[in-house]
């Protein structure tokens, strides 16, 4: 029997009466548990990100840092967003594809539910997900995606779900190296009390705005003290809030933490007192005992009040051999010794921040010194009191010399070159160099030499694809799994616009159902390649019209194909019809 580690064990929550107001004692217990887990979680993600990394990246994205003061400046600051804009293009570049996935059931291949799984791909945007998701990591890494499926969309049928997570929402393990070997995970969102005690009914029953386990004295020792804050942010007022709710500090929301945790408990199945042998003697049997959480334990929290707590019931992977979580990581850099790994920020965030003090210190040098300045002799006899300078002003002087004007000398040039030079460094620190950018080199190059220099370039991009397509691989087979338990009645889906629509049926419950992701699908070079192949492999008679206009994207290809093909055909018909 496997040891209990005790930092990951939960004791288990008490059935409260309907009477009881408030947590009960195991309910605080559970809670403060919660606690010491997220403060694990939160210390490791600080040591190796920072204390307020996640927030920062936040304001460097939304350009909060360059908020500009009400009053004149000479000094006013330059904003140059090239690292921002280039991670922006890196994401649009790794997602720009939808993966292409084969499914089999009980060994034959199930070309119908491969269309309703695509059609449901489409419908529920998850390459945009998948999008937020990428870009987060571009800052963070990883970033996390949440599947999920919600049982009451498209009429009852349900629905699959995905979720790009805001990172500091995320809690993982922080002795985990990935998503497949932690040993717990807690998220936690945001609710007004209303939509809690919508989503969970009774359980929700005392839950209010504020309240936590330390409002509630803890029976054993009498004390109500806790570890972490139950400080909530503030969030946006609801229609029907009350007079006076708004200078509430901690706005009309409640934190809600979800916990997938693999907890090891085991239970008793039979009691066996003993046995007694021939001489008599009684032998000791050990009872048999089960996992109680084979799959992991889920737990959900709400102010120490334990809105759920069971078994985990997100279906198992079948490469994880303890249960699997739904959330999974984004890495978009190698992370070999922690979860967390170098975010590509970090590559170009120091030498843009130079370039845009040195812009800021060149424009202020500009206002402060590029001044024409006019020298008036002395015994000019104007009146320097009534010279204005103005556009076609007449002035008479009586001196030998008139006014002249003075223009300053010109910033040197370099001053402004190595600016430029720091921003190409950004550049191609995160992997957008001159040739991935589309500037040839010097002399007369063949397309065939520019297109592999081209791929030579794109090592960065190849890398990040190759990471992303084992979470393509886990969320795709999460997503699948998902249907196939909770998608129970046959549902109308529409693969792409005008295209017929095909159907989800029920996979019967001893099934044995596979799902298979073609890699090439979502690597964003051989999707470029394969694009700019096809037209050319079509023409020669290589592949079918339908497998050219599929690969390219075009809407209706099936009409299109068929239309082609029966083209085709009436062209041959009529070459052996034409008199020799």
């Amino acid at each position: 029997m496997a040891s209990v580690q005790p930092a990951l064990y939960i004791v288990g929550a008490e059935r409260k009466s309907a009477d009881s107001r408030g947590p009960s004692p195991a309910e605080v217990k559970i809670s403060r548990q919660l606690d010491t887990l997220q403060r694990m979680a939160t210390q490791e993600r600080d040591q190796k990100l920072g204390a307020s990394w996640i927030q920062d990246m936040k304001d460097f994205y939304e350009l909060n840092y360059y908020a500009q003061a009400a009053a004149p400046s000479f000094r006013p600051r330059v904003v140059l967003p090239e690292l921002q804009y280039l991670l922006m293009s890196e994401a649009t570049d790794l997602t720009n594809d939808s993966p292409k996935c084969y499914i089999s059931v009980n060994g034959k291949r199930d070309e119908q539910r491969e269309l309703a799984f695509a059609a449901a791909w489409k419908q529920g945007l998850f390459n945009n997900r998948i999008f937020e998701a990428v870009f987060w990591s571009q800052f963070t890494n990883p970033s996390w995606i949440q599947a999920g499926f919600n049982a009451n969309t498209r009429n009852g049928k349900g629905s699959a779900w995905l979720r790009a997570r805001d990172p500091d929402s995320v809690f993982p393990d922080p002795h985990a190296k990935n998503d497949r070997d932690w040993s717990f995970l807690i998220v936690e969102d945001y609710f007004y009390v209303d939509e809690v005690k919508r989503m969970w009914g009774d359980a929700a029953r005392n839950i209010r705005v504020g309240a936590g386990y330390d409002d509630f004295e803890d029976d054993e020792t009498g004390s109500n003290r806790f570890d972490l804050s139950m400080e909530l942010p503030p969030g946006p007022l609801r229609v029907d809030a009350p007079e006076g709710f708004e200078h509430q500090r901690n706005g009309p929301r409640v934190r809600v933490r979800y916990a997938w945790i693999r907890d090891y408990a085991r239970e008793v199945v039979r009691e066996i007192a003993g046995e007694k042998t021939a001489e008599g003697f009684e032998l000791a049997v050990k009872p048999i005992t089960k996992w109680k959480y084979p799959g992991g334990r889920f737990i959900v929290e709400c102010n120490a009040v334990n809105l759920t707590d069971g078994p985990n019931w997100v279906p198992r992977l079948p490469e994880d051999d303890f249960g699997t979580f739904p959330v999974f990581g984004v890495w978009s850099m190698p992370h070999p010794s922690s979860i967390y790994g170098p975010p590509p920020v970090r590559y170009g965030k120091g030498p843009q921040d130079i370039a845009e003090k040195m812009y800021t210190q060149l424009i202020e040098n500009m206002i402060r010194t590029n001044n024409v300045q006019c020298w008036i002799p002395k015994d000019s006899g104007i009146d320097i009191d009534a010279y204005g300078g103005l556009p076609g002003e007449v002035q008479v002087y009586d001196g030998e010399k008139p006014p002249t004007m003075t223009v300053p000398p010109q910033i040197p040039q370099h001053m402004t070159q190595v600016p430029e030079i720091l921003l190409q460094k950004v550049a191609r620190y995160v992997g957008f160099t001159p040739e991935r950018q589309g500037q040839a080199g010097d002399g007369n190059i063949s397309t065939e030499l520019f297109d592999a220099t081209v791929f030579q370039s794109q090592s960065i991009l190849r890398m990040k694809a190759r990471f992303l397509a084992e979470t393509y691989q886990r969320v795709t087979l999460m997503l699948f799994h998902l249907m196939a338990r909770f998608k129970l009645e046959e549902d109308r889906l529409r693969p792409q616009r005008g295209d017929k629509t095909c159907i989800w049926s029920p996979i019967p419950t001893n099934a044995e159902c596979e799902l298979e992701l073609d890699e090439t699908s979502v690597d964003a070079m051989s999707s470029a390649m394969l694009k700019k192949l096809m037209p050319a492999l079509g023409k020669m008679g290589m592949v079918s019209p339908k497998f050219v206009l599929e690969t390219l994207g075009v809407p209706h290809a099936d009409e299109m194909a068929a239309e082609a093909t029966r083209q085709l055909e009436l062209a041959a018909l009529a070459k052996l019809k034409r008199p020799r």
